[in-house]
């Protein structure tokens, strides 16, 4: 079994959403077309869906291919990323966009210079 079909499997069960209850919906929402039979076969991890279906899969599920691939490093550069808007979203209204940008630069510059 694939990281691919393992997350699918996730995912679905994560929403609370029967095979049929998710095929129904993925119909619902994008034009690609999508059967439980093929569904599940991708979910037991036998064949791997297209990249027009795996997209859709995706972003139906609001994460990116390689999220859904298992690429954990990605998570840790969002999580690193969203903790820089947190730390940015304190700062004064007075701090210009720039200024801003230099702030994000420099967390980053730490951050690097830390890991080596």
């Amino acid at each position: 079994m694939s990281i691919f079909s393992e997350n699918l499997k996730r995912f679905r069960n994560a929403h609370n959403f029967s095979m049929d209850e998710l095929v129904n919906r993925l119909n619902s929402k994008f034009s690609i077309r999508f059967t439980k039979t093929t569904y599940a076969r991708w979910e037991s991890g036998e064949t791997s869906p297209s990249i027009d279906h795996a997209s859709a899969i995706a972003n139906f599920f609001n994460v990116t291919l390689d999220e859904m691939n298992g690429n954990s490093s990605l998570e840790v550069s969002k999580n690193e990323h969203k903790n820089i808007e947190t730390i940015a979203a304190h700062i004064d209204e007075d701090v210009t966009e720039e200024e801003l940008e230099t702030i994000k630069n420099y967390i980053e510059f730490i951050k690097s210079s830390r890991k080596k």
